[in-house]
């Protein structure tokens, strides 16, 4: 399976898509409303965590906060943390 990850400025009329994924509640909020025709394809990525590995506040254990402005450590523990929910995501959409 291939994961092609590219920016660009779509329509609602261009937008195709069998999921959206987004890091942030807020960035879930702002997309379904830019693409109401769409709201049940777009998730936020930390439902796909296993939340029994996770010890945090509320906002760190549904959001994934980009890490811009932090240090080193922060942007691996980002990077890691996007990995595991992507390979559990992976692996629910391959057993379904």
């Amino acid at each position: 399976m291939e994961i092609l990850l590219k920016v660009h400025a779509l329509t609602i009329q261009e937008f195709r898509a069998t999921m959206i994924i987004a890091m942030e509640s807020w960035h879930v909020k702002h997309l379904r409303k830019i693409f109401p025709n769409l709201r049940d394809k777009i998730y936020l990525l930390s439902l796909f965590e296993n939340k029994n590995k996770i010890r945090m506040w509320s906002y760190q254990r549904n959001n994934i906060p980009d890490p811009f402005g932090n240090s080193e450590f922060h942007f691996y523990e980002c990077f890691k943390r996007i990995e595991r929910c992507i390979e559990e995501m992976l692996s629910l959409i391959q057993t379904a």
